[in-house]
This record gives C-alpha cells, structure tokens and sequence, in this order.
C-alpha cells in the first residue's frame, strides 16, 4: 500500500477506535487508525504532517450556496460589512464617491432588521446617489430597495400592479416607496448592466476562495444560469475549479415543461466540464418577512399590507409543479425546491408524491431547502416518500430579523414550527445542510453550533435562549447533515463525507477540537487546513 502523504497526531473525526492519523495515497485515504497502524500499513510516505493534536474530519459540503453571486457581492457596493442603517448610507455613499463615471449603482447585503418595518427610506438613497438608477438587494435576495430614478425607468407607478409573484411596497395612497420584493424586482433588474463573462469567472473564482477557507471541498449551487455555466465551464476548462461541484439548474418559471430539452442540454455542457447537474431548483416562494412566502392560512400581517387578509401566492401554481416534476423525473432530474411558508412545502410534497404515483420510486433524490414553516402534518412526509430536508441552520434562532419582523406576522402557533430540525431528524428525513451564501455566513462550524444549540453565536441576555430547543440536533447528526448529507444530494456519498480508507481525500483540519461546539461558551474552532483530491487547497497564514 503506497501513501503520498501521512497526518498523523491528531484526532481523526467518525474513525473506529481513537485514531489519531490519516494516509493519503494520490487522490484517497488508504489507512486511517493510530500513528503506527498507519506507519506499519503505508511505510514510509514522500510527505508527513503534524497534526500537533488538531482534529481532521470530512471535509464540509454545502448544499445550497451561490458561489458567484457571493463573488459578485464582493465586486459590487458590498453593504455586508455594515453593521446599522447609518453605516448602511456611508457604504453607499463610499462607493458612489470611488465610482463617479457609473450610471447604474448596483449592490447587495444589507438587512431588513436595520430599517422601520424593514422598509429603508427612498429618498435618503435619492440623497447618495441623484439621478442615478440605484438597485441594493437585502441579504436575502427577496427584496431590493431602488431609487427613484429606478422606478421612473421601469415605469413603475402607482397604476402598475403585482407581479403574480411579487409585491410592490407602497405607502398609504398607493404610492411605490421603493421596495420591491421577490418577481417584481424584475422590473428594474432587466434594466440593470449584466456582469461580463470574465466577471463572472472572477466571481466564480473569489467564491471559491472564500469557500475553501472555510474547509469546504464541496458544493451544490442553489441557482446556475445559462451565465453561470460559462463560469463552471471556463474556470474548469483552465484547470482553475478545485472544488467538487454540482448545478442546480435554474427552473423558468413562466416556460413550463418546454425548457426540459434545454436543460437536458445545458447537463450535457456542464458535466462535460466535470459539473454534474442532475438537479432542477424550483422557487416555489418568497419570503416571510416582505409577506410573499406562501402559507396554507393568512399571516396575522404583513409588512406595508393590511392585516390578516394575505397568505402569499404560489410563485409556480400547483399543478404546473406537479407535471413539472413528473416530467423532470422521467429524463433523470430531481427537484432542488425552494419552500419558505407550510403551503409551499406541503405543495414540494405534494408534487413528489404525485411523480411517485405517475414513474414509480425512480430513487430521484429530491430535496426542500429552507423548511421555514412546516405543518406538522407534513414531518413524517419528508421520510415516507425519500425527500431530503435541505437545512439552512444558521436561521433558527432569536435575532432581530426573527423576533422583530417574522414572529409578529406568524403568530405564536405558526411560529413554533420553524426549523423543526429536530422533529425531522427524529422521523427519519435524510438532513443535509446548505449556508444559502452570501445570504448568510458560509461558515459550517458556525452553522453547525446553532444547529445544536438553537441560539445565535452572538446572542446575549434574553436573545440567547434556545430558539425551540427540542428542535435541536446533536452534534453527530448536524456534522454529518454537512458532510455526508450533503453528499447524499449530489450522489457523491459513496466516494465522500467520511474518512475511511477507499474515499476520497477531501479533509479539513481544525485548530482544536470540534467537540468543543457543543460548548455554547466555548471558542469555535478555525480551519487551518483543507485537502481536496488528496492536495492541500488551503493553509490559513496566521
């Protein structure tokens, strides 16, 4: 037995017995046990790497991200950084003054939470920017806060109606005050400046970068256009794409079950680049906070809407998601859903279980992302009928965002079934985690403590009690729902998410012990390194 490379004193994560190193022969583990088990097993390799008591495990898989537009993010006005709605208006105000021949001011990060009833003020954004088409996205990507001169562009006014899936924010009088949320965003997003090709592949490449520091080695990207498969495309082709990662084709919305032949095609492009895109995402929804997720009773009110009289539209109607995924099913595609409120998660269900009546178990591993608000009458569905739970842990805990503006249009009921992690996990569903980046920090270590704890990294006094705490998970299962799990998604679970000897080497190392997270006061570990294919891709400096 031939090894390349050997960590050894260390403490290997999921291993039987306390090993304490790992070999490494080209591209996978060829003996994992103790420091002189593996010596005697391998002999002598080119390469030894001293763990010095650091813990290794599977290297993380994240199964739901956007690498490009976290990328983009950066290369636009990035409002992340800000931390308040005055840092908010200097952040603007910086990039306009550093970008004084752009027409169009595009950017994105900023949070609901920061303004009244999350509803930024138009005309402070009209005092930055003049007479120039301005469109920020909120961190969440459901809503954007344009300029006047946006909507005099887009021809929105107080006679311009809703999208079937979007809203319009006005004022008493019917006036647009410059919020846009979810399909209505289109109005003003056609008129905006598309990214470049070569944009798209810098994007592509500074996500990847963030990514691997963090020790992921896998992906599935929630959202791949037509742009972005270039993107894949060109950064593979130059030999640039380190990560393992896989497409989840956008899913038109208004084209129905004619775009199955292109998206055949598209496949056909992008596996060709070593991308598998075996997986349709499907927006079923919006979000709860700007009132567009759909649920199956009215909220008790809404942001800028009356009271207790909406409960979200579908942004696909039920039966064209239905015909739409029985279609899928049948040239090998499973469905990527995006479900917020309980109407669209139950809807996610539903059509599963009508494909299951129509082709019979095709063993297509469909998937729900976010999983806000489920009826309970829906838990057990998830395992009955082989649909994976896609988590976005981080969310499920007392924060501005959750206390201020989603459980006042829930009400107390609804609001208890949020995130049931938990109840899931006990039912049997198959969990898998995704960070949603840059929606919300990509950092699995982080994600994984809230998910065992259900209160947020930063929370204190009344903030840090357990958001439901019998919806929480033990460390094992959210680190293998980030590991394992999500290789499940992307078929890539017989090859990766455990360290043993025959898998691939895709391994992240941590400065100390992860067990340490289960420790709601003790520091989280870093990722000091990361290995993918049996190389190191990452080494953290300081």
């Amino acid at each position: 037995m031939r090894a390349d490379v050997i960590l050894h004193s260390g403490k290997i994560w999921g291993s039987s017995g306390e090993a304490t190193a790992v070999a490494i022969g080209g591209t996978k583990i060829v003996a994992v046990g103790s420091d002189s088990a593996v010596r005697d097993a391998v002999g002598h390799p080119r390469e030894t790497v001293d763990l010095r008591g650091r813990t290794v495990v599977p290297g993380f898989q994240d199964g739901h991200v956007h690498p490009v537009d976290g990328g983009l993010r950066i290369l636009s006005c990035d409002l992340s950084t800000a931390g308040s709605a005055d840092e908010c208006f200097s952040a603007v105000a910086a990039y306009v003054r550093a970008h004084p021949d752009l027409a169009v001011i595009v950017g994105d990060g900023w949070l609901l939470e920061w303004f009244e009833r999350g509803t930024p003020p138009r005309r402070s954004l009209d005092a930055i920017v003049g007479d120039r088409i301005a469109f920020l996205t909120e961190t969440g990507g459901h809503s954007a806060w344009v300029s006047t001169a946006a909507l005099q562009a887009a021809g929105i006014s107080r006679s311009t109606a809703d999208p079937r899936d979007g809203r319009i924010e006005r004022d008493l009088d019917g006036e647009p005050v410059g919020m846009l949320h979810d399909g209505a965003m289109e109005l003003v997003k056609r008129l905006l400046p598309q990214p470049s090709r070569s944009d798209m592949c810098k994007a592509l490449e500074i996500g990847q970068k963030h990514l691997v520091s963090l020790g992921i080695t896998a992906w599935q990207d929630a959202i791949v256009t037509p742009e972005i498969d270039l993107a894949y495309i060109d950064l593979a082709g130059a030999g640039k794409l380190s990560v393992r990662a896989s497409a989840a084709l956008w899913w038109d919305r208004d084209a129905g079950v004619d775009q199955l032949e292109e998206l055949l095609w598209r496949r056909c492009l992008l596996e060709d680049a070593d991308v598998p895109a075996r997986t349709v995402k499907l927006m079923l929804d919006g979000g709860i906070e700007v009132g567009t997720a759909w649920m199956l009773e009215p909220y008790a009110g809404y942001l800028g809407g009356p009271q207790g009289v909406e409960a979200g539209r579908p942004f696909i109607p039920a039966e064209q998601v239905n015909e739409a995924v029985s279609a899928m099913e049948r040239i090998g595609f499973q469905a990527h859903f995006h479900a917020i409120g309980d109407a669209a998660v139950r809807a996610a269900l539903d059509a599963v279980a009508v494909a299951r009546e129509q082709n019979g178990d095709l063993k297509r591993r469909h998937q729900i992302a976010h999983v806000q608000v489920v009826h309970p009458e829906d838990i057990k569905r998830f395992a009955a009928l082989g649909v994976a739970a896609n988590i976005q842990a981080l969310w499920a805990c007392h924060e501005p965002q959750m206390d201020d503006l989603t459980i006042p249009v829930l009400g107390e009921t609804r609001a208890s079934w949020q995130y049931p992690f938990g109840a899931l996990a006990r039912s049997g569903a198959h969990l898998a985690c995704g960070s949603d980046w840059p929606v919300s920090s990509a950092d699995p270590l982080e994600q994984i403590k809230v998910a065992i704890h259900r209160t947020c990294a930063s929370s204190a006094g009344d903030a840090a009690a357990p958001f439901f705490a019998d919806q929480a998970l033990t460390l094992p299962i959210a680190l293998n729902a980030f590991t394992k799990g999500s290789a499940y998604l992307q078929f890539i679970d017989d090859t990766t998410g455990t360290i043993e000897a025959g898998k691939e080497a895709d391994l992240a190392v941590l400065d100390g012990d992860i067990a340490d997270l289960n420790d709601f006061g003790a520091e989280k570990p870093k990722v000091d390194m990361t290995w993918i294919r049996g190389k190191p891709v990452f080494e953290r400096q300081d």
